[in-house]
């Protein structure tokens, strides 16, 4: 995805640095870890299933974006990644505060972009980065995503000008409410899996 995104990159380039970050963002997530108690491991039926199901609704969203020819359709896929868990009884939690979150974000964003001089705009990024991780670590999934979203247009439209940055806003507003649609969707689906295979009881950790 970020391939597709590349900001006039070559397409292995992007890659390249999109593989790069993903290795940062694994130590990262390491050292915030460290010395914490591991999290109880789902059952391997559920995460292999989550894995498939996540990849093939990401990938087709993003090459249905490409076919079409949405410049910023990948956004699609974008609130797939993060909306759609792994574990069942955080599927549904979590699409209403992911919705409103980038729902807000997106009007704070705007109101940046009009407000403050253009000189201010990356300083007001920086600030929602450091409090998007600042609540990623505390585990507020809400304001976590209320600062993903501005973060990611202000970076994203720097130094375009002010009626692009408010259009884009918009844009993605529209394709994370479509990613948000086909989550519900997935979520009930899985739930039904779930439900046939019998791994509901396995997943909340009832042995029963």
């Amino acid at each position: 995805m970020f391939a597709v995104s590349d900001r006039g990159m070559p397409w292995w380039l992007a890659g390249l640095w999109g593989v790069v970050g993903g290795l940062i963002g694994l130590g990262i997530a390491a050292l915030m870890r460290y010395g914490k108690h591991p999290p109880r491991p789902l059952p391997w039926a559920i995460a292999w299933r989550h894995a498939v199901v996540l990849a093939v609704a990401a990938g087709g969203a993003t090459a249905v974006a490409e076919l079409l020819g949405l410049q910023y359709g990948f956004w699609v896929a974008v609130t797939m990644l993060v909306a759609l868990r792994p574990a069942p009884e955080e599927r549904g939690a979590l699409v209403v505060p992911r919705v409103v979150g980038t729902l807000l974000g997106a009007v704070l964003a705007a109101l940046v972009v009009l407000l403050l001089p253009a000189d201010l705009v990356l300083v007001a990024a920086i600030g929602f980065l450091v409090a998007l991780a600042a609540y990623a670590m505390s585990g507020n999934y809400f304001l976590q995503t209320l600062f993903l979203t501005p973060m990611l247009l202000l970076f994203v439209s720097h130094g375009d000008d002010p009626g692009a940055t408010v259009e884009l806003t918009l844009v993605r507003v529209l394709f994370t409410a479509i990613g948000a649609v086909l989550v519900v969707l997935l979520v009930w689906l899985m739930a039904r899996w779930d439900e046939r295979a019998g791994l509901v009881g396995a997943a909340t950790g009832d042995d029963g």
